[in-house]
């Protein structure tokens, strides 16, 4: 993937092979006249570049790396920024991975439904990374600790779970107003989403309709 930095600021900084002969931990550095954004580059094994309006270069510090050439671990110089970015992106990676892993998905290409089930899954993620700490801290067997994937199908089965003796439906079906289109209006029965019985269509293989099993409902499937 190319870096968005201007490709002018890019070319004012040490290239790629100048900074692979000095030695590993090379880096380089330019910054705004005004000083408010520098652009720092260091090499590794692969070139790093990254932008920062907070932290510059120095201290200049130093991290362990296996060197394949020494045959051991050597110590490589490294910019104060690099040193930051790194101690600090653990957690956005591991929340990025977890996501990726069971995305909430939806048949359309509108970016506010989709922002809005990223925030879901992201407050989803985060809540699963403080639900794992407690529990590790707690000394909880991890085999008694919810996977992600369980602690997501639990949150999901929490909200649709209504009780059976709540006397007042969540929607107001008054306030419903049909379509121009439509045929007919169909009357939404009371809680009938909330029941055991679920009053979810089945395919089934019948040749006869049959009557629905919920006692306030005459209706037939068909």
């Amino acid at each position: 993937m190319s870096n968005r930095a201007p490709k002018k600021l890019v070319e004012d900084l040490a290239t790629d092979s100048m900074l692979k002969k000095e030695r590993r931990g090379a880096s380089d550095d330019i910054m705004k006249p005004d000083g408010t954004i520098v652009l720092i580059k260091w090499y590794d094994l692969k070139p790093v570049l990254i932008a920062s309006n907070v932290l510059n270069c120095d201290p200049i510090g130093c991290c362990r790396r296996w060197s394949k050439k020494d045959g051991k671990y050597i110590d490589v110089p490294r910019p104060n920024a690099i040193a930051k970015y790194n101690s600090n992106m653990g957690g956005i990676d591991l929340v990025d991975r977890m996501i990726s892993l069971y995305r909430i998905r939806a048949r359309t290409n509108k970016w506010t439904v989709k922002v809005i089930l990223h925030f879901i899954d992201l407050a989803l993620t985060n809540a699963w990374i403080l639900y794992k700490q407690d529990k590790l801290a707690q000394q909880t067997p991890k085999k008694d600790i919810l996977s992600y994937l369980d602690f997501k199908t639990l949150i999901a089965g929490r909200f649709l779970e209504i009780p059976d003796d709540d006397p007042d439906d969540v929607f107001d079906t008054s306030t419903l107003r049909s379509g121009a289109k439509r045929s007919r209006e169909v009357e939404v029965r009371p809680r009938a989403s909330k029941t055991d019985l679920m009053h979810l269509p089945a395919i089934a293989d019948m040749k006869n309709s049959a009557r629905c099993k919920l006692p306030e409902c005459g209706m037939k499937t068909k």
